[in-house]
């Protein structure tokens, strides 16, 4: 348990130190059986050490002190036994173009390969109604976007789902500004 969560911490100052969410913002999971490693909530992603990092059974309701978020998590991870990572940012400008009714087609780029089909869902932070609208769409993408709130990645490894996340965020970085110089 000690490496997942030294790999855990790591992810957790890549994503800030790369300016994929800021400090406060997003969690991070490993599952390792009937078990999942998340961040506490309210940790700082780039100040995390192994007491923020909570243990939880993945068939109880219940863990305190882990992030708000579990209950998405704990759906992602039902739904293949293959999904034993998740990274969840507030990406700007992943969480931007969410809001801007635009085309997400990555054929033109040469990383759509990498990221996958992108899928917009909607839900408040934390709630059921998110975990359910994730869970539905989980199976067919590795990558949501939650409509003015976040990135959802998931996959094998926290590798895997920060490629994904940084490619994401590139991709809508040039979309957004590719807008603004076509106009």
């Amino acid at each position: 348990m000690e490496s997942l969560k030294k790999e855990i911490i790591k992810f957790g100052k890549k994503v800030v130190e790369k300016g994929l969410c800021t400090s406060f913002f997003g969690n991070i999971s490993i599952r390792t059986g009937d078990k999942v490693l998340i961040t506490a909530t309210g940790t700082m992603l780039d100040e995390l050490d192994n007491n923020k990092i909570i243990v939880c059974n993945l068939k109880e309701d219940k863990c305190e002190k882990a992030s708000s978020e579990l209950i998405v998590h704990k759906t992602i991870y039902s739904k293949n036994i293959n999904f034993n990572a998740i990274i969840h940012t507030h990406s700007f400008y992943s969480v931007l173009l969410s809001s801007l009714d635009e085309d997400l087609n990555l054929d033109e780029y040469e990383f759509g390969d990498i990221i996958g089909e992108i899928k917009i869902v909607e839900g408040k932070s934390g709630s059921l109604k998110l975990a359910e609208n994730i869970g539905r769409v989980a199976l067919s993408t590795y990558i949501v976007i939650v409509r003015n709130h976040g990135v959802f990645c998931w996959g094998s490894t926290l590798t895997e789902c920060f490629i994904r996340i940084s490619a994401l965020e590139f991709y809508a970085k040039m979309k957004f500004y590719k807008k603004l110089v076509i106009r």
